[in-house]
């Protein structure tokens, strides 16, 4: 196993505890865009979050008028993501899938 496959590993058996200490507000960069919605990208513009984790920033981009695609490479997380308001997530490994 190589190291990129520990760290998805790691993910997969740490879902819960890495979903308890993530804040409940988007990041930086997720406000940032979302600002942006309707000023410089057309309402319903896409976006490919790669690594949505819990799905914060993409919970926040939908928001902002946004057509969100939440992905990750640990299969948890995007069962968690399916769950949890986006029934489309999929599983994407930048390493692997194409883009």
């Amino acid at each position: 196993m190589d190291e990129n496959e520990a760290t998805v590993a790691a993910y997969e058996t740490g879902i819960a505890a890495y979903l308890a200490h993530t804040p409940s507000a988007p990041s930086a960069l997720a406000r940032w865009l979302g600002a942006l919605a309707g000023d410089i990208f057309a309402p319903g513009a896409r976006v490919l979050e790669v690594g949505a984790a819990g799905g914060t920033d993409a919970g926040h981009l939908r928001a902002a008028g946004f057509e969100v695609i939440a992905t990750d490479a640990a299969a948890g997380f995007v069962d968690y993501l399916r769950e949890h308001g986006f029934p489309d997530a999929q599983r994407y490994d930048v390493r692997r899938d194409p883009p």
